[in-house]
């Protein structure tokens, strides 16, 4: 399918693409009138009196058009999103009529869904009034609205109090093998002068930022990656001694065990010496022939014996994640995979959504996503089965390029949500991350500014510059710390 987008606004052409994505599985795209076309979009525009005016045609043999007119923002960055979202709206107009197709969530195509509610409510709209705007306006689906209805519902029972209160992160990246799917940046576990420099410099970091957070309250910990469990006992320790000030005030100390093939007793032992109270084992699926595929070197049975043993040592905050929609697996597989991980009754599971990300193997081996019906009923399944086992929704972010155009969702037990989780997928908290491929975050709630600082993303790369990024880190952190 060849289709022409004729705009003067070469701006949108990023916003056109995301919405035809919506639609159509595999299109090609030019600005060139010239060239035959399948479908033909043709948007333009005008200004009168300080409205704004849209129209957008879409011919594909027969003809569809929407138009809109909004009012023009005297703040830049605020007119240039709405100038944006009025026409994506416009255009999803057309190409609902042209298809006859709703995706669940609408229109939408950014991260975080919850926070355009968040933001009308910041704005003065009661919770169910904000609720009703965001489901008209983006055009989502009763069920995704209730969705989101359950996770600010339950968010609400773990806000942060105020703007003093802060979350740590830490990045570890390096991981045993790197799975089919995953677009973060790490290095193979096999290493061994770069992973001890790379704990070296990451202590560094540690010991220089920490004394310039005495303003702040530590509200939460997060070690993640890459695979934090791939360095070995004695680079842990370290980096868990270097990071003691922090461990002893914060409530919630979790630590990414995500691959059960890099877990043993010592290093469980060692967390909870340090007071990690919640950590993460992540299977993905049970199905051998699928771990094989999408390239995670362990077993299910390693799974389960690495679940075991954290339960053995007394760890009574686990999280499990488990993906919908993983090549070659179907509806009946992916049950058998929710039965298996809830025999283990585990206080949350993550249900993501198989999504190819441009740095992913997936995407340079050319796989395709799955078709929309069979990962929609995978992700409805496992809401009903977590519900069921008395795990609600907590939070949720959205991805681009995701099966379905559907989410990934967080589920918990009572009083068992992930705060960091919470944190960071809101930006209601601000977050100081240390360590390669951190980014941390200043956010005034007061003016909904957040003002990042990002690290490295390649342990070498970090490594060589580190005390550049110490400094940038102090400087953000003293601009910014409040007044005690």
């Amino acid at each position: 399918m060849h289709i022409v987008f004729k705009t003067e606004f070469s701006s949108f052409i990023k916003e056109t693409l995301e919405m035809l994505s919506l639609f159509y599985k595999d299109f090609e795209y030019s600005a060139n009138t010239e060239d035959k076309a399948d479908i033909t979009v043709v948007h333009e525009e005008s200004v009168v009196d300080g409205t704004r005016y849209i129209n957008v045609s879409l011919y594909n043999g027969a003809v569809y058009k929407s138009e809109s007119f909004e009012k023009i923002y005297k703040d830049t960055i605020i007119e240039k999103r709405m100038h944006k979202r009025q026409f994506k709206l416009c255009l999803y107009d057309c190409l609902v009529k042209a298809t006859g197709y709703r995706p669940p969530w609408g229109s939408l195509t950014g991260i975080r869904p919850t926070g355009l509610v968040y933001k009308k409510m910041r704005e003065g709209a009661e919770f169910n009034e904000a609720l009703k705007w965001f489901q008209n306006r983006f055009d989502v689906s009763p069920d995704k609205t209730v969705l989101v209805k359950e996770i600010i519902a339950e968010q609400q029972k773990y806000a942060a109090a105020n703007s003093n209160e802060i979350d740590i992160y830490v990045g570890v990246p390096f991981c045993v093998s790197r799975c089919r799917y995953c677009s973060f940046f790490s290095d193979a576990a096999n290493n061994a002068p770069l992973m001890e420099k790379y704990t070296d410099c990451l202590i560094k970091e540690i010991s220089a930022v920490l004394p310039e957070l005495k303003s702040y309250k530590l509200r939460s910990f997060y070690m993640g990656g890459g695979t934090p469990t791939a360095l070995n006992k004695e680079q842990l320790k370290r980096i868990l001694y270097a990071l003691k000030p922090v461990l002893e005030k914060v409530k919630e100390i979790s630590i990414e065990a995500g691959r059960p093939d890099t877990i043993d007793i010592d290093k469980l032992k060692l967390f909870k010496s340090f007071g990690v109270n919640r950590i993460s084992i992540n299977p993905q699926t049970k199905h051998e022939t699928t771990l094989d595929i999408i390239g995670r070197s362990h077993s299910s049975v390693e799974t389960e014996n690495a679940f075991n043993l954290a339960r053995s040592l007394g760890f009574d905050n686990i999280n499990m994640d488990i993906i919908a929609g993983l090549p070659g697996e179907n509806e009946a597989m992916f049950l058998d995979t929710l039965k298996w991980v809830s025999g283990m009754n585990p206080e949350s599971i993550t249900i993501h959504t198989l999504s190819i990300k441009r740095a992913s193997l997936m995407h340079q081996w050319k796989d395709s996503l799955p078709q929309n019906q069979v990962v929609e009923s995978m992700v409805d399944m496992g809401r009903e089965f977590c519900v069921k086992n008395n795990l609600k929704p907590y939070y949720l972010y959205r991805q681009k390029r995701q099966a379905g155009n559907l989410e990934n969702t967080g589920y918990a037990k009572p009083n068992k949500a992930c705060i960091y989780n919470i944190d960071s997928m809101e930006e209601m908290c601000s977050i100081i991350a240390l360590g390669a491929g951190g980014i941390s975050k200043i956010i005034d709630l007061d003016s909904d500014k957040i003002i990042r600082s990002a690290n490295m993303m390649d342990a070498r790369r970090y490594i060589e510059r580190i005390d550049l990024m110490i400094d940038k880190k102090k400087e953000l952190i003293r601009r910014f710390a409040p007044v005690r």
